[in-house]
């Protein structure tokens, strides 16, 4: 999925993409999946600021059990979101321990 606008994900001016101008709560589900050492963390995270920065609300979740979302984002995760600091309530984020959840589901 490409965003429609260059300004969307670049270094143009700040615009809201084509999803959160629509009536009612927008909502956006992004899944990043590839083969490991890609960079899935780096651009989930960097999609999720860039995202707040326009004024969503956002949620990034992991499932990697490396747990380097909380690295990349310098601080503590858990499998409950958590605020991340200086993004006024916009931009939360949480790691799935998914061997912990299947056992849950067993």
């Amino acid at each position: 999925c490409r965003p429609r606008s260059s300004a969307f994900l670049g270094g143009g001016p700040a615009r809201r993409p084509p999803m959160m101008t629509t009536l009612g709560p927008p909502r956006l589900l992004a899944c990043l999946r590839a083969q490991g050492g890609v960079g899935k963390t780096s651009m989930s995270g960097a999609l999720g600021v860039r995202l707040a920065d326009l004024g969503a609300k956002t949620l990034v979740v992991s499932t990697d059990p490396a747990h380097s979302l909380g690295d990349a984002l310098a601080m503590k995760l858990s499998g409950d979101p958590l605020e991340v600091d200086g993004t006024g309530g916009l931009l939360y984020a949480m790691e799935v321990d998914t061997d912990r959840a299947l056992r849950k589901f067993k």
